[in-house]
């Protein structure tokens, strides 16, 4: 009875374990990747923040300055979590959250338009330079850009 109690608390520990490590972060090449792979990569103005309260997401509208894509729309959208709750800043997980704010003048990356929002990166006049005239320096890492030489 007592190693029966002893497997069964054994096997109920690894369970919680197993569980919790599925919600863990993610590699950081995982991010990196979102990124690249995005549909949209675009030097942008927020124009509006919406919270979807079915869903709890943030819908973030964005206006097109300079896009790295020629199909990416004047306006286009993207969604994403932010955590403003003491409960939701005490989370762990492998979520980004992102804080946008209207006016903010940021590069963007989102999976497609109306998609999830992948990398925003504030921007700087370094930041702007690299991204019209080199590229290839950029560096997607977990939840923004950077540049490498």
């Amino acid at each position: 009875m007592k190693s029966t109690i002893i497997r069964l608390w054994t096997a109920l520990v690894l369970l919680f374990l197993l569980a919790g490590a599925a919600q863990a972060i993610m590699p950081p090449e995982v991010y990196a990747t979102r990124s690249r792979e995005s549909k949209i990569k675009a030097i942008a103005t927020i124009v509006s923040v919406d919270l979807d309260q079915s869903t709890g997401e943030n819908i973030v509208t964005f206006q097109t300055e300079f896009s790295l894509h020629k199909d990416t729309p004047v306006e286009f959208t993207g969604f994403c979590l932010s955590a403003v709750t003491e409960k939701q800043k005490n989370m762990v997980g492998g979520t980004i959250y992102f804080y946008p704010q209207e006016q903010e003048r940021v590069f963007v990356t989102v999976s497609k338009d109306g998609g999830m929002i992948t990398s925003m990166t504030l921007m700087t006049p370094e930041l702007e330079k690299a991204i019209i005239n080199t590229p290839e320096k950029l560096q997607y890492g977990i939840s923004r850009v950077r540049i490498v030489d």
